[in-house]
């Protein structure tokens, strides 16, 4: 009977064996799969902390930032230049002459306090690289401090002490007694007057080779940096030159809402770049040009500030998204399409205002080369 169970478990063994190894791997295979399911959700968990880590970052400056000024500018379009050339100039550069132009920036304070802002910086430069900075204005200027001069007054007081005594006593004939005293003051008044000390309001100079010029205006107690200013300059210019473009640009700094909240360094808390005609007062042909082509270049930098504020409005998304825990919506392929589709339509409205603006570029151009009327 024993030799019959030794063969039943003869013949039962390689079925059980079979069973223990097919659990063993089913048994492998479920924490296999565990494992990778707990690899994904900690890369998962990783990318959302991530996500929101950055998100966190953003909206703790942009909270930051938000104590600052917001300054906004203006500035014209078109504007007319005169022709001032002396003789004297006509005879030591022949073939060129003289223009002067006169743009007007406005700066004004939408959020926040004009107390706060540290300096406004303003540059114009020509685009034409065949006309040349002659003279502009305002030039560097000075302010007291102080109205009037500082007087200074210094007082040296001098004192000088002598005193002696002498007792004597000569027994039995006679006895003395004497002093001597002696004093000395001497008061000295020096009194004179020092010029009062100044602070620097205004910085300009030239730039690019003296083909622009810049102005900066710094805070001061005598005034305020909102308001209209006007920069002025002279170029010289080719004798058939018509018309031609400027490049504007505007700049405000303030030392109150830094980055996470630091004080101190200046932050930009405005800035505007603007592209303004400037035609030879009284050619309307040119004036006509420079409409244009102004009207170009406004369509065009309105096309790019769109298309800045899209990608902007997309990246907003992406933040809510990465808050809302929706990581993997943010980075799916139908997002991506739609928004390379999104770029490629504003990539083509780029293009054709770029086209515009470069086809009234060569119609200016082509007038330059043309003797004036």
């Amino acid at each position: 009977m024993a030799d019959g169970r030794r063969a039943e478990c003869a013949r039962v063994s390689p079925a059980r064996t079979e069973r223990h190894t097919t659990r063993r791997a089913v048994h492998a295979w479920h924490a296999k799969g565990a494992s990778m399911l707990r690899w994904h959700s900690l890369e998962v968990r990783g990318r959302v902390f991530r996500a929101v880590c950055a998100a966190t970052l953003c909206l703790a400056a942009t909270s930051a930032l938000g104590a600052r000024p917001e300054v906004e500018f203006d500035a014209p379009s078109v504007v007319a230049a005169s022709d001032i050339t002396t003789p004297e100039f006509r005879t030591a550069h022949p073939g060129e002459k003289l223009i002067a132009v006169r743009v007007e920036i406005s700066s004004l304070v939408r959020r926040g306090d004009a107390k706060d802002l540290a300096e406004v910086l303003f540059r114009i430069e020509a685009i034409d690289r065949d006309i040349q900075l002659f003279d502009f204005g305002p030039k560097t200027t000075l302010a007291p401090l102080a109205a009037g001069s500082v007087a200074v007054e210094r007082d040296t007081d001098a004192r000088t002490s002598v005193r002696a005594n002498v007792a004597g006593r000569y027994f039995p004939f006679a006895e003395g007694d004497a002093a001597l005293s002696k004093e000395v003051n001497e008061q000295t008044r020096l009194r004179y007057e020092l010029p009062a000390p100044q602070e620097v309001v205004v910085t300009s100079g030239s730039t690019q080779r003296r083909r622009g010029v810049f102005v900066k205006l710094r805070a001061s107690h005598r005034g305020s940096l909102e308001g209209a200013n006007a920069i002025a300059a002279v170029y010289a210019v080719p004798q058939n030159w018509r018309g031609g473009m400027f490049a504007v640009e505007a700049e405000a700094r303030s030392t109150v809402g830094g980055m996470l909240g630091e004080q101190g360094d200046a932050v930009v808390c405005g800035a505007a770049s603007f592209a303004t005609g400037v035609y030879l007062a009284g050619d309307l042909v040119a004036r006509e040009a420079v409409e244009r082509l102004a009207a170009a270049e406004k369509a065009y930098t309105c096309a790019e500030a769109e298309y800045a504020r899209e990608r902007k409005r997309d990246f907003d998304d992406k933040v809510r998204d990465a808050f809302n825990g929706l990581v993997a919506l943010a980075h799916s392929n139908p997002r991506r399409d739609r928004e390379a589709a999104d770029r490629l339509a504003a990539d083509a409205i780029l293009a054709s205002h770029r086209v515009a603006r470069d086809r009234v570029i060569e119609r200016l151009t082509e007038l330059n080369a043309l003797p004036a009327e």
